[in-house]
């Protein structure tokens, strides 16, 4: 037996428990080449295992030859200790077997309320398009690899430990007030807040974003979306820890092709947004294209990059009045930051130097 896992020796007690489960698929690891033993087991977790053996168990049992007359023996587990039901033989061949009941969806499991009192839900076995509607509730995907296309639409809502491709939306209906929801601990190909018609997103959060999109990449698209459109208001979001890579737009394209940008279009804004900590670089568009900022500007602890040097790293459209605190930021190979008419410094502000106002 074998295994891929790079953390697992040879040698170590539970190594061949570990390929066993692997090459049975009851784990697949925490990543393609690691385990990670020495980590407490969280409840998704172990959710999963039982779920993945229960499947295992059944399929290896799903046939049994009845040695008596030959006939396949038609059986089923009862439960999951360490009895296996008596087997049934299948009916005679005059005789109509009886329907099999469509099993009804699983309970949920339970977790403990998270600190601030909001419920958790183990959300490892959604997957395709999921829509996280119910408030003021974390939903943990336990970090199981797959496709999933998530949408928040709910006060109070977080997606977290969420691995696998896909888009990463925070949907809100026109006309209605969100706050406090957002992405925590997720890969993804693109992630996007959008808020219109009048009403106000406060305080949505992308944290711990990672691109998964592979490199170079062909692509139409912004990589991270924060848009106000039609009066909407989005006020103080927070993309923090995120790691993106704007994608080169395809030849005869006028796309948008910008790594982070954040605006407000047809009368919408974006007030006080904040950035700090991420990893972006841009291709043939900006890292980062900012308008309809009102208040201040918050970039900070950031990495940034133009990766064919043909565009800016941060272009700052034309304001009324914003202002901006830059904040230990490294630009990669001479990358500029350009702030256009109406934008003013912070005097907070550290590594002025890198920053053009035109």
């Amino acid at each position: 037996m074998a295994h891929p896992f790079n953390d697992v020796p040879a040698d170590a007690y539970f190594a061949d428990a570990v390929a066993w489960a692997y090459e049975n698929g009851i784990t697949v690891g925490t990543s393609p080449t690691t385990f990670s033993p020495n980590d407490p087991v969280t409840r998704a977790q172990v959710v999963t295992f039982l779920h993945r053996y229960h499947k295992f168990v059944m399929d290896e049992v799903a046939g049994i030859v009845n040695p008596l007359d030959g006939q396949m023996v038609v059986h089923r587990l009862n439960d999951l200790d360490d009895r296996v039901a008596a087997l049934e033989l299948a009916p005679e061949p005059d005789v109509e077997p009886e329907p099999t009941p469509t099993p009804g969806p699983e309970p949920v499991p339970e977790q403990p309320p998270a600190p601030d009192g909001r419920a958790v839900v183990d959300a490892s076995a959604m997957i395709d398009r999921v829509v996280l509607d119910q408030p003021n509730t974390i939903y943990d995907f336990g970090f199981v690899p797959a496709f999933r296309d998530i949408t928040i639409a709910a006060d109070g809502v977080e997606a977290r430990n969420i691995r696998g491709p896909g888009p990463r939306q925070i949907g809100v209906q026109d006309g209605v007030t969100r706050s406090n929801l957002g992405f925590r601990d997720v890969e993804g190909t693109s992630a996007s807040f959008q808020h219109r018609n009048g009403a106000d997103l406060i305080e949505p959060f992308l944290i711990g974003f990672v691109d998964v999109n592979d490199q170079p990449h062909d692509a139409d698209g912004d990589i991270i979306q924060v848009f106000a459109f039609e009066g909407g208001r989005i006020v103080r979001p927070l993309v923090e820890d995120c790691v993106a890579f704007g994608k080169r737009r395809p030849k005869g394209s006028s796309a948008h092709n910008d790594t982070l940008q954040i605006t407000g279009i047809a009368g919408g804004s974006v007030v006080d947004p904040t950035i700090r900590g991420c990893r972006l670089e841009g291709a043939s568009s900006a890292a980062l294209q900012l308008a309809m900022i009102e208040g201040t500007l918050t970039i900070e602890d950031c990495v940034l990059s133009e990766r064919f040097g043909s565009f800016h790293a941060v272009i700052a459209k034309k304001v009324s009045s914003a202002r901006v605190l830059w904040r230990n930021n490294t630009m990669v190979d001479g990358a500029s930051a350009v702030f256009k008419t109406g934008w003013s410094l912070h005097p907070h502000s550290t590594n002025a130097d890198q920053v053009q106002f035109i």
